[in-house]
């Protein structure tokens, strides 16, 4: 119980923000992002204090299998926004283009770029502390 509630806690604390406004988007960011690295950080702290109890175990354990699930939960949270930031920033620059340039039409296109790589760097560093 020790495990499991507070990993809970952080799961729905990420999937909260989606109930934050949308014009907020720089705090539903920083809590999936804050989510995300307390998933990791309590990952790599159970780990520490179980390695001593697991030290013979060689196969996955169901704590393993339970935390890893969670990670998954608050990183796709954590991609959503990232895709809802990305696709606010274009059309924000989109209307400020046209804003700019009032004798020609601009086409924006529907082409989602997301800097996936803090979510590359999280993936890597779970993997390298399991």
């Amino acid at each position: 119980m020790t495990i499991v509630f507070p990993s809970i806690v952080i799961v729905v604390l990420s999937w909260s923000s989606f109930f934050v406004d949308g014009s907020l988007l720089a705090a539903k960011l920083c809590i999936a992002l804050t989510t995300a690295l307390s998933s990791l950080a309590m990952h790599i702290l159970c780990r520490a204090v179980l390695a001593p109890v697991l030290k013979g175990v060689s196969y996955v354990t169901v704590m393993d299998t339970w935390m890893t699930c969670c990670f998954l939960f608050v990183v796709s949270a954590l991609m959503v926004q990232l895709v809802v930031v990305s696709r606010a920033s274009n059309q924000q620059q989109s209307q400020v283009q046209s804003a700019i340039t009032l004798k020609f039409k601009i086409c924006a296109s529907n082409n989602v770029f997301v800097d996936i790589r803090p979510i590359i760097l999280l993936i890597i560093i779970y993997l390298v502390t399991y």
